[in-house]
């Protein structure tokens, strides 16, 4: 499913009040504005709900309001949830114009049971969702579909360390050659060196050769990458053994870099692109969020990571967001992928070409660079006009 309508409310009727309108997802979405305008609170929405709808974070917002709308063949599916004091104020989901679930301040819940066609009231406690506790194949199958999107949502905050200080303790066992049933989680994105390691257990020199194809491309030319005990780490764990880290052979150097060593720009980079190689082989994502694209990277590495994403993803069934601060950046990616979000007081609109197709083709015909047409807030005096 891809997003086709995101509206967001937080903290409603306080001085902390936020609220985002008006986003209509594209497949592919660079999220650019103003600092303060609400970039990273845009993102951070998607990836939460996300969070709650797979039952992976159980605590409810303080005060939050969502209405989600999904697209897919033959199918639309609308979800709404309101959160007030860590309870369920109300819970809907609508597929296709018919309301599968209708949940309304008490700990009642109306919900289709397919087996016998029939909407049952049933009892559940106001600090959990219904789409979490009822999951249920054979009466509620269309839970599946939000439960999958939810799953298959992985948010990278390329800003950050991104597991730059994080190691893996490897017991003795574990440097057998056997390998058995590998569980693995992507949404644990700090735990690079580990899923590194079993990218390459199951996959081989087919996952590290694509990662040195991908960083090829970004202007970073290795010729290996493996993990290995740390040498500039004294701390060991009970088997008198350090951490395992991350090391490159970059091609036009004799010795290994390590990830202490690694510039946190390139380390980034090599965070990312290790773990979207492994889902693209694990399977495909849903949604991919990624926040501050090219952080700490050189306006041409930058470019062209993100260049490198839209050319993976486009043509598939993956969604993905971005967002930048970054002008250069800006200038060298298609306006077709923008989405600008303006904030007036505690509102923020988003502006992409969804809905403002013609004021982002007049652009065209200007002359000027991209980053003028959000300084200038061309975008919306055209829809003025």
């Amino acid at each position: 499913m891809l997003l086709k309508k995101v509206k967001y409310k937080l903290f409603a009727g306080t001085n902390k009040e936020w609220t985002l309108i008006d986003f209509s997802p594209q497949p592919i979405n660079l999220i650019v504005g103003k600092n303060a305008t609400g970039k990273t609170k845009t993102l951070n929405s998607i990836s939460t709900l996300a969070h709650l709808i797979s039952g992976e974070r159980n605590i409810l917002p303080r005060n939050a309001f969502y209405e989600f709308t999904w697209t897919a063949p033959s199918m639309e599916v609308c979800y709404r949830l309101k959160c007030l004091d860590r309870k369920v104020e109300e819970e809907k989901l609508v597929i296709n114009d018919e309301v599968k679930l209708d949940r309304r301040g008490t700990d009642s819940c109306t919900i289709k049971f397919e087996q016998v066609n029939q909407n049952i009231d049933i009892q559940l406690p106001q600090d959990n969702l219904c789409c979490v506790l009822r999951r249920d194949k054979l009466q509620h199958p269309w839970l599946e579909h939000l439960h999958e999107w939810a799953t298959s949502t992985l948010h990278y905050r390329f800003g950050s360390v991104f597991g730059k200080n994080t190691g893996l303790m490897i017991k003795p066992e574990d440097e057998r050659n056997t390998l058995n049933d590998i569980e693995i989680d992507m949404r644990r994105t700090d735990r690079v060196v580990e899923l590194f390691r079993k990218g390459h257990e199951l996959y081989g020199e087919i996952f590290n050769n694509n990662i040195i194809s991908s960083m090829k491309t970004i202007c970073y030319g290795l010729s290996e990458i493996s993990i290995d005990y740390s040498p500039n780490l004294k701390f060991q764990n009970s088997h008198g053994a350090p951490p395992a880290v991350l090391r490159v052979k970059e091609t036009d150097l004799n010795c290994y870099t390590y990830q202490s060593h690694m510039s946190q720009g390139m380390f980034r980079a090599l965070s990312l692109i290790i773990q979207l190689n492994l889902s693209k082989l694990q399977a495909q994502p849903s949604c991919i969020i990624i926040d501050d694209i090219g952080e700490g990277l050189d306006f041409d590495r930058s470019t062209q990571l993100i260049r490198h994403l839209v050319d993976n993803i486009k043509d598939t069934n993956i969604q993905l967001f971005m967002s930048t601060n970054g002008r250069f950046t800006m200038n060298n990616v298609s306006l077709t992928y923008w989405s600008i979000i303006q904030r007036n007081g505690n509102e923020s609109k988003i502006f992409n070409h969804s809905n403002s197709r013609e004021a982002f083709e007049d652009f065209l015909f200007t002359g000027l660079n991209n980053f003028d047409f959000l300084s200038s807030e061309f975008y919306c005096k055209s829809l003025e006009e």
